[in-house]
């Protein structure tokens, strides 16, 4: 091959490459923009209003997830092991599981040696490291009522909610012409495996 030929065949392979170079840059431009026109519908759906019925469909997860946490809490407070606060501190208690009848029974309630019932029920008004089921922990003052009802009465929780709510907006609430939260969930879904 004559040095011209090499010459042309270097600029032929290197206008091939910057060719191919610039289809790739603007594929990926494209791609780009293609994800966020799809990221962009992902928010417009994310951020449209939901219809009354909706709002009451979320609500029920949202109570489901309250009383799933009040559960974890329940059984974290009846199978752990705690260290109390006190006079006699660190005094481990034993999980419920392990307790015996004297710790447990009711008559020891308002007595005033530590370690008993008063301070070891799950109904107590707060526990060292872990908070009790009811009413959170010392550190944090956590409420957990609402957790706890939402554990102990679902139904009645999001009946008494979804009946202020309708005794307030009535049928002016709207949005029952915008897509309902399954079909933008079903659709989120589909852009997102698109991305």
């Amino acid at each position: 091959m004559t040095k011209a030929k090499a010459v042309q065949a270097a600029q032929t392979a290197l206008a091939a490459f910057k060719s191919q170079a610039a289809k790739i840059h603007q594929e990926r431009e494209d791609t780009a923009t293609e994800i966020a026109k799809l990221k962009a519908e992902i928010g417009r759906l994310e951020n449209l209003p939901v219809s009354k019925k909706d709002f009451g469909l979320l609500l029920k997860e949202h109570i489901a997830a309250q009383a799933e946490d009040a559960e974890k809490r329940l059984i974290d407070t009846l199978t752990s092991v705690k260290r109390g606060f006190g006079q006699d501190a660190p005094i481990e208690k034993q999980s419920f599981d392990k307790m015996g009848l004297k710790a447990l029974e009711v008559s020891t309630i308002g007595k005033e040696e530590y370690g008993t019932l008063r301070h070891n029920w799950i109904f107590s008004d707060w526990r060292a490291a872990h908070g009790s089921f009811l009413s959170g922990n010392f550190f944090d003052k956590e409420d957990r009522i609402l957790s706890v009802l939402c554990y102990l009465f679902p139904d009645a929780v999001h009946d008494r909610i979804m009946q202020t709510v309708n005794s307030h907006y009535g049928d002016k609430w709207g949005n029952e012409e915008l897509p309902s939260v399954s079909e933008r969930r079903e659709t989120i879904t589909n852009l997102q495996t698109e991305i």
